[in-house]
C-alpha cells in the first residue's frame, strides 16, 4: 500500500506536514494492527479526541484510494462528541487596539516574543509560520518591502511588511540564529519550536489581560481577528480574504462568516 504516496496527496491538498505524517500513522497501523481498518475506531483504547483523528485519517485514505465503501463505512460508525471548548470569536476592533497598544509600550516582553506578537497582531501571521521565518527571509524583506515566507502545509506567501517593519527589524538585530523560534527559546530545549511557541502564548495572555481583554486568550486568535476585520475592509469578499490570507480553500474563508449576525451578512451581501 502506498503511505508514503497518501502523506504527499495530503500535504498536496494544504495538509500541514505534521498532520500528513500523523495520518500515516493512523492508516499504517488501522491496515497492519487490526483484521479491517475501521475496527480501529471501534477500539476502546483510544481516547474521543484519538477515535475522531482516526476517523478522519481514513475518510482521507478513502478518498485517495477511491474506496467508496471505506468512506461508507468510517460515515456509519457513531464516534463521541467533541468536548473541546468552543474557541472564543475574535477580538472586537478596540480589543485589537488596547492590544497593540499595550504590546507597543510594555517592557515585560521578551523582544523576540514582542516582534512576534507584532507581526501576530498587525498582519495575522501564524504562531507558526511567524516562528519559521529564516534570517534570511527577514534581511530579504527589510530590503524589498515584502516579507516572502512558508507557511502552513509549505506553501510560499508573501505580504508588503508596512506596518510591521519595526518588529522585522527588531528580530534582524540579533545575532547568531537561523530561524525566529531560536531567539525566543531557551538554548538548551530538545525541541526550542514548541517551546518557544509556549512562550509565545505565555506573554500573548499577559498582553491582553493588560488590555482589559479577557483572560482566555490564545495565539491563533489574533489571526482570527485580523482575518475578521480584513473580511470587513474587503467588504465581504471571500475570494479576496482566502487570497490575502494564503488558504487553499475558500470554505476557510467562508467560515469566518459566522462571526456576523444575519442582519450583517446581508449587508455585506449587497456590498460584493
Amino acid at each position: 500500500m502506498d503511505f508514503a504516496g497518501f502523506k504527499d496527496w495530503l500535504v498536496s491538498r494544504g495538509r500541514s506536514p505534521d498532520t500528513a505524517s500523523l495520518y500515516e500513522i493512523h492508516i499504517r497501523t488501522a491496515f497492519e494492527g487490526y483484521d479491517y481498518p475501521t475496527d480501529k475506531l471501534l477500539s476502546k483504547k483510544l481516547s474521543a479526541k484519538t477515535r475522531r483523528s482516526v476517523a478522519a485519517a481514513l475518510r482521507a485514505w478513502a478518498k485517495y484510494d477511491e474506496d467508496d465503501e471505506l468512506l461508507e463505512e468510517v460515515e456509519e460508525i457513531k464516534l463521541p462528541p467533541d468536548q473541546r471548548k468552543h474557541e472564543r470569536p475574535p477580538l472586537t476592533r478596540e480589543e485589537l487596539k488596547r492590544f497593540r497598544e499595550v504590546l507597543s509600550v510594555t517592557e515585560d516582553v521578551p523582544e523576540p516574543i514582542w516582534a512576534v506578537l507584532g507581526l501576530m497582531a498587525w498582519r495575522g501571521l501564524r504562531v507558526g509560520d511567524a516562528l519559521r521565518l529564516s534570517r534570511r527571509e527577514v534581511g530579504e524583506a527589510l530590503k524589498s518591502g515584502v516579507l516572502r515566507y512558508t507557511a502552513k502545509g509549505g506553501r510560499r506567501l508573501r505580504a508588503p511588511i508596512g506596518r510591521f517593519r519595526e518588529y522585522l527589524e527588531s528580530l534582524d538585530a540579533h545575532r547568531g540564529w537561523e530561524h525566529v523560534y531560536d531567539l525566543c527559546a531557551p538554548s538548551s530545549v530538545e525541541d526550542p519550536a514548541k517551546a518557544a511557541r509556549r512562550s509565545v502564548l505565555n506573554y500573548c495572555k499577559s498582553v491582553a489581560v493588560e488590555a482589559g481583554i479577557d483572560s482566555n486568550m490564545y495565539n491563533h486568535r489574533l489571526r482570527r481577528t485580523y482575518a475578521t476585520l480584513y473580511l470587513e475592509a474587503a467588504k465581504g469578499d471571500l475570494t479576496k480574504l482566502q487570497a490575502h490570507m494564503g488558504w487553499t480553500s475558500i470554505a476557510t474563508a467562508a467560515s469566518y462568516s459566522d462571526y456576523y449576525s444575519d442582519e450583517e451578512l446581508d449587508e455585506l451581501a449587497e456590498l460584493v
